[in-house]
C-alpha cells in the first residue's frame, strides 16, 4: 500500500467503518456486567436505541456530522436509523433521519466486512475489523455517558432531531464517568443517595 492509500484509509474508511461498527459494539457494552458482576435487564427496544445512539456518538468522535436518530415500532418488534455524514448538511436537509429507504440498507456487519475488504484486501480484513472494533469501543467508553443520554431520549421520544441530538452531545461528550453520580462527581456512600431521596415530598 503506498502512503496515499493509507492515508486513504485513515480518513475515509477506518471513520466509516468505526461509525458502523459502533451500533453493535454500543450493545456489547451495555450488556456487560458491572464490576460487581451484576447485568441490568434491557428490553429490546432500549437495546435499539443504544444502538443508534452509539453510531451517532461515534459519528461525531470521529469528525463526522450527525443527522439526528429515529427508531419506531413494527410488526417484529423495532427497528432504527441513525444518520451522518462528512460533510456539513446542507440547509433544507430534513433534521432526522426517516424509515424511507430502510429495506435498501446494508447490515452494519455486511457493510463493514465490506469497507475492511475494499481497505486490506479480502485476507487479514477479519484481525483489521477486530482492530477497529477495539478502537470504537474505546471511544464508547470515553463517552459512554452521552450514549446512555441519547439513547434515553431517543427511547422517550421515537426521534430525537439534528439540533437536539447536537445539544445532548455537546453536553455530555465532555463529561467523563460511566453514571450520573460519577460524572457529577459525588464521592458520598449509596445509602446517603437513598436517605435524601426518601425525604423528597411525595
Amino acid at each position: 500500500m503506498t502512503a496515499v492509500s493509507e492515508d486513504w484509509r485513515e480518513s475515509y474508511v477506518v471513520p466509516h467503518i468505526m461509525i458502523t461498527l459502533a451500533g453493535h459494539c454500543a450493545v456489547t457494552r451495555a450488556r456487560r456486567p458491572d464490576r460487581d458482576g451484576w447485568k441490568r435487564q434491557m428490553d429490546w427496544d432500549e437495546l435499539i436505541c443504544i444502538h443508534e445512539a452509539g453510531h451517532t456518538v461515534v459519528a461525531v468522535a470521529v469528525g463526522h456530522h450527525q443527522n439526528g436518530a429515529a427508531v419506531e415500532k413494527t410488526e417484529n418488534g423495532c427497528r432504527g436509523i441513525a444518520e451522518h455524514s462528512t460533510a456539513v448538511l446542507t440547509e433544507g436537509t430534513p433534521d432526522h433521519p426517516t424509515f424511507e429507504d430502510f429495506d435498501k440498507l446494508l447490515p452494519d456487519f455486511r457493510k463493514a466486512t465490506a469497507y475492511a475488504q475494499l481497505a486490506v484486501g479480502t485476507v487479514g480484513w477479519l484481525s483489521y475489523l477486530r482492530g477497529l472494533w477495539l478502537r470504537t469501543d474505546r471511544i464508547l467508553e470515553r463517552h459512554w455517558l452521552a450514549t446512555k443520554m441519547l439513547a434515553s431520549e431517543l427511547r422517550d421520544r421515537g426521534v430525537v432531531r439534528r439540533d437536539r441530538a447536537q445539544d445532548l452531545l455537546d453536553r455530555w461528550m465532555p463529561v467523563r464517568g460511566g453514571s450520573m453520580l460519577e460524572a457529577l462527581g459525588y464521592q458520598q456512600p449509596v445509602s446517603q443517595y437513598v436517605i435524601s431521596t426518601a425525604e423528597i415530598p411525595q
